[in-house]
């Protein structure tokens, strides 16, 4: 009535799952790698012909960036890519934020 442990049997099944989630695996790595190659062919964006929205959160994201470069020190990629193009957007806006703000408040 009772069944007897058949290790053979076990040992060769296990072995199969094995190769199995390996070769899972192995196939996810490969879909990884090829979004990754896909995401490093794209033609870079030039900043002077997107949309307003995209400017929008290329600029947040330029600030996001920039102090996690700062906070690790990674600084040979403050300057990369339009960031500084980004900064100074940022710069011009809130600027022209401060000067709309005082002009109102002095009455």
């Amino acid at each position: 009535m009772t069944q007897q442990f058949d290790i053979k049997k076990f040992n060769m099944l296990f072995e199969e799952q094995k190769t199995l989630e390996k070769q899972e695996a192995e196939i996810l790595e490969e879909e990884d790698l090829a979004n990754l190659n896909a995401e490093a062919n794209k033609v870079p964006v030039i900043p002077y012909n997107q949309s307003i929205v995209e400017t929008i959160i290329h600029m947040k994201n330029t600030i996001f960036f920039t102090v996690y470069d700062l906070f690790t020190g990674n600084y040979s990629n403050i300057f990369a890519g339009n960031k500084m193009y980004y900064i100074g957007l940022i710069l011009i806006i809130f600027v022209i934020i401060l000067f709309l703000y005082d002009s109102f408040t002095e009455a």
